[in-house]
């Protein structure tokens, strides 16, 4: 039975089951028989290969919206190979057959009664037994700011249905999908896209995809890491506070926690500005600065921070602005200075300050700034400073402080500065300091020794206090040696010819020490042969050293040198024997009494 006797028949059994529901009354009030339907919509169709060169399509729709009172059947054609399939009232049907791979199959449906055929409507067109595309070649990744920009050239293969759209995936570190674009053929053909939301600092990879009507192709190569970078956040936790630089001004100090995300690249600076404190420029690795000069009293400060690194720069985050009213005074100065000498040291007393250091009120300072700390100073008569002390109030209570190192033979002047939160006091009134006590409480008295050479009598000090000035008398002569960090010095005279027991009288301050040389001052001190013979020993004489000191003689001859040592007897003698057993030729021999050189000559060596 074809369409129309479908129709036909069911349009008989309709008409005479109005007439019977009319009693017979004929068709009276029937629908109006002089319509076509409507065209059935929602058409699908879904090609199905059956695996044996064949294929199956399925297709359906949504039934007319109206049947102007006649039944209605339905019949599905295709555009190319004859194929059709019919229902009376059903809405799906299904078409097979066989046809050369790759045509384009456009599918319609259309609705028909004994009025006429309704308009067509058509599915989406399908290819006969195509396949899906091969995949994308070449793919590119360039990274930007949370985003990557993919590129690739398009599937090579166009023996199957044409590409609809290609979908780029970015893919994590452990391989897991981090986000997608898609380029739909049908908006642009720019075979790129970018996919967004990605995580500066992470790497990604990505794969391409090629879509048409029968499925997706294998992923594309995936590309080589690449990480999305940008500029860093905004620096937080910005904070500023006013601080006194100790002459009564103020600096800002300007500190923040760094950026949550560097933005993929290292911070490389921050920029630090301030609306009346200047600005500043400090290297990645810095989270706090101190601002190049004072808040002016009275003005409103706000400071602001941002972060930059290869990729730019962060926005810039601001601190609450604060006022800075009125700067307190420094404090007054301690009265009643007074000294205790010690044996290297001054005891330094004093009387707290009767004004701490007046103002108003700002946002750190509340009224009177009270005295945090004291220090004693002692100079010399010319003004220069020998030595400090300092008192912390709260640690140490009481008002004191001791000035150590000092020396017994120097007169001193000695003040004293109060601090606050502000700055530093005008010094007390000087006090002169009486000279220290007197060397019993040495724990080292200083001592000499002295060594002749030639005509030359030299005290060699020892035992006294580093930069002490040591006054000496040697063999009738007035002198004087400063001390090294060793509290050694040394002082020298030239004495007469013939004179014995050379005394020398020395001291610091109120210590006076005496050294005697029992030695006779002589001309000549050491008497050297002035030929010697090789392989056999010779004698070097020393007539007149320091008694008990360490007397050293040395031969130098060509590259070869030998040294001994003896000790000075009591008359002052010593004797050294040498032997040269494998050099010849000219010598010269030095002799010395603590470092002093005391006589040298010459000697041949056959």
């Amino acid at each position: 039975m074809n369409l129309k006797h479908k129709i036909a028949t069911l349009a008989t059994i309709a008409l005479a089951g109005a007439t019977f529901a009319m009693g017979g009354g004929g068709v009276a009030g029937a629908a109006a028989i002089d319509s076509v339907p409507s065209a059935p919509h929602g058409v699908v169709a879904q090609l199905t290969p059956t695996g044996d060169g064949n294929f199956v399509i399925d297709v359906s729709w949504t039934a007319s919206d109206s049947s102007n009172g006649y039944p209605i059947a339905y019949s599905v054609s295709t555009t190319v190979g004859g194929f059709a399939c019919t229902t009376a009232a059903a809405t799906s049907c299904r078409l097979d057959g066989t046809m050369p791979p790759n045509y384009l199959v456009g599918i319609f449906v259309r609705a028909e009664n004994l009025s006429g055929i309704s308009d067509i409507d058509y599915a989406q067109e399908v290819f006969a037994n195509s396949v899906v595309p091969t995949a994308p070649t070449a793919v590119t990744s360039l990274p930007g700011d949370k985003n990557i920009n993919v590129g690739w050239t398009p599937s090579g293969d166009v023996s199957g249905a044409p590409v609809k759209a290609y979908t780029a995936t970015a893919f994590d570190a452990i391989g897991n999908p981090a986000g997608s674009c898609t380029d739909v053929l049908a908006d642009s053909n720019s075979n790129s896209c970018t996919i967004g939301n990605l995580q500066n600092g992470s790497s990604y990879t990505v794969s391409v995809v090629a879509t048409n009507v029968v499925g997706s192709s294998e992923a594309s190569a995936v590309t080589d890491p690449v990480t999305p970078a940008g500029a860093p956040d905004t620096p937080s936790n910005i904070r500023f506070s006013f601080n006194p630089d100790g002459h009564g001004e103020f600096y800002t100090t300007v500190s923040w926690s760094p950026p949550a995300s560097d933005g993929g690249g290292t911070v490389t600076s921050y920029s630090v500005n301030s609306t009346t404190s200047g600005s500043a420029y400090v290297d990645g690795s810095t989270t706090s600065v101190q601002l190049p000069y004072a808040n002016p009293s009275g003005y409103l400060d706000a400071v602001w921070v941002f972060a930059t690194n290869a990729y730019g720069s962060s926005p810039r985050d601001w601190a609450s602005p604060q006022l800075l009213t009125q700067v307190p005074s420094v404090p007054g100065s301690p009265t009643h200075v007074s000294l205790t000498p010690g044996a290297s040291s001054i005891k330094v007393h004093w009387v707290a300050p009767s004004a701490d250091g007046s103002g108003g009120t700002d946002t750190y300072v509340t009224g009177p700034s009270p005295v945090t700390s004291y220090e004693a100073t002692a100079a010399d008569l010319q003004g220069n400073v020998v030595g400090r002390c300092t008192n912390a109030v709260g640690v140490d209570p009481e008002g004191t402080c001791t000035i150590s190192g000092l020396n017994q033979s120097v007169a001193y002047m000695v003040t004293v500065a109060a601090a606050n939160f502000t700055g530093w006091s005008v010094a007390s009134a000087p006090v002169s300091a009486p000279y220290l006590e007197p060397s019993s409480k040495f724990a080292v008295y200083p001592t000499a020794r002295i060594v002749m050479a030639g005509t030359t009598a030299t005290a060699v000090i020892s035992g006294a206090p580093a930069a002490t000035v040591v006054n000496v008398t040697l063999a009738g002569v007035v002198t004087k040696c400063t001390t090294n960090s060793a509290g050694q010095c040394l002082a020298s005279v030239t004495a007469k010819v013939g004179v014995k027991n050379v005394t020398a009288n020395f001291g610091t301050g109120k210590s006076k020490r005496t050294a005697t040389s029992a030695a006779k001052v002589a001309s000549v001190l050491v008497s050297v042969p002035k030929t010697g013979t090789h392989g056999k020993a010779f004698k070097v004489i020393v007539t007149a050293a320091a008694p008990g000191s360490t007397v050293t003689a040395r031969i130098d001859i060509g590259v070869h040198r030998q040294i001994k040592s003896a000790i000075a007897s009591g008359t002052g003698a010593a004797t050294l024997l040498f032997t040269l057993s494998s050099v010849k030729g000219a010598a010269t021999v030095t002799v010395d009494d603590a470092g002093i050189v005391i006589g040298s000559s010459s000697i041949t060596i056959k």
